[in-house]
């Protein structure tokens, strides 16, 4: 199946294809991604081979949507610019800090970015393919296991201490490329579409669980969740860092070595949400999203996980976790945090669990229904509303437990 590529973007991966050494050799364009995978844009996968030589590259060439409404409702622009931007200069940044400082073994938990666009109409950016290099997405319809939540814990303490060492050792470099990393969606959502957004998630759950009435009690006793609410978790702090922003399974890639079922390198995809804010916000929005009922029951692990992976990152550069982030405070943190990693939950789960010819198309109802905006596109049923349930309730208990409600 031959995939729709622009004039211009075929002209950049001509330039890739010159960059990196190929002479004679044909270019193959072909449809990467399915109903339900992307919402603001498409994948198409590129196949490069030299014809004398038989050498091979494959890519990955993101683009945005081109359509109209959906420009006008939802952030593709900024997002690709954003993503870009955390290829061509952060990620360079903390690379180099590395570098510098001889770390050993570095974060390299993103794949090769090649070439982008921030063109208007023709936002893209190249990658390479990870999945021809043996890597794989997690079922998105699963939990994911104690190896695999481990493992992006890790990746994420990784990440994060970069930023704080970067802070302290390079504080005018780390403004200088943070400064403008502003929440994308936080910009264009107000606050009557935030609170649409919370009302139907949590009206939502109520009327799943509505033979069950201990649940829907805890459900109502929720503090009313706000934009002050999120405005105060999301407040500047010193201890911020550049997160990730978009955790979800989908966004995380594994590989595999002698032991099938853990994670020898672990991935982290799609950074078109990246801004400055609290850690937490990664690790609440992915733990509460993709964790087994197991991983739930033995949190504090996992959040151990976290802080020793940040420690040990951050004795490479010669300082100490315990300046930068105690393990009690990323405790108390957690609990502060708790209500964001139920909403993300509320509105993340349902996607993931959603059959492929049930998957809302944005681009379709914003093209169709002219009052609809993006809180709408999370308001649809599936048919594994089952396993929803199940999901639901293992957080709901864990957050009862715990006291974080």
């Amino acid at each position: 199946m031959s995939a729709a590529v622009s004039k211009r973007q075929k002209q950049l991966i001509h330039e890739i294809a010159t960059e990196e050494g190929f002479k004679t050799y044909k270019v193959d364009f072909d449809q990467g991604s399915l109903k339900g995978d992307g919402y603001m844009g498409t994948i198409i996968l590129v196949k490069i081979e030299d014809a004398e030589t038989q050498r091979v590259l494959h890519l990955i060439l993101k683009v945005a949507q081109q359509s109209e409404q959906l420009r006008e409702k939802t952030p593709v622009c900024q997002a690709y610019e954003r993503e870009n931007f955390m290829y061509e200069v952060v990620h360079k940044e903390f690379q180099k800090l590395q570098d510098e400082y001889k770390v050993q073994p570095t974060f390299d938990g993103i794949p090769k970015y090649y070439k982008g666009l921030n063109e208007i109409n023709e936002e893209c950016l190249v990658l390479e393919n990870l999945k021809e290099i043996g890597f794989k997405l997690w079922d998105r319809k699963k939990p994911m296991d104690s190896n695999h939540v481990a493992a992006v814990m890790a990746q994420y303490g990784k990440y994060h201490a970069l930023s704080h060492a970067l802070k302290k050792l390079k504080p005018e470099k780390y403004k200088e490329i943070s400064g403008n990393l502003f929440d994308i969606f936080e910009k264009t959502m107000n606050e009557e579409d935030f609170r649409k957004s919370v009302e139907q998630e949590i009206e939502k759950a109520k009327r799943t669980f509505e033979n069950d009435p201990k649940i829907v009690e805890v459900i109502q006793k929720f503090p009313e969740i706000s934009q002050s609410y999120f405005k105060g978790v999301m407040e500047p702090n010193e201890k911020d860092v550049i997160i990730h922003g978009d955790c979800w399974c989908n966004n995380i890639m594994f590989k595999y070595g002698i032991e099938p079922n853990k994670p020898s390198k672990t991935y982290l995809l799609d950074w078109q949400l990246s801004s400055k804010g609290s850690p937490l916000r990664d690790i609440t929005y992915f733990f509460y999203v993709c964790s087994s009922k197991e991983c739930f029951s033995d949190y504090k692990t996992y959040l151990k996980i976290y802080h020793d992976s940040l420690s040990n990152m951050l004795q490479n550069f010669g300082l100490n976790v315990e300046d930068i982030m105690t393990f009690e405070y990323l405790q108390t943190e957690w609990k502060k945090f708790a209500q964001f990693g139920m909403y993300t939950a509320l509105l993340l789960i349902k996607i993931m669990l959603v059959e492929k010819e049930e998957a809302p198309d944005l681009k379709e109802m914003l093209e169709e229904e002219e009052n609809k905006n993006i809180i709408d596109f999370f308001n649809f049923n599936i048919s594994n509303e089952e396993e929803y349930k199940n999901r639901l309730r293992v957080i709901i208990d864990f957050m009862v437990e715990n006291e974080f409600v």
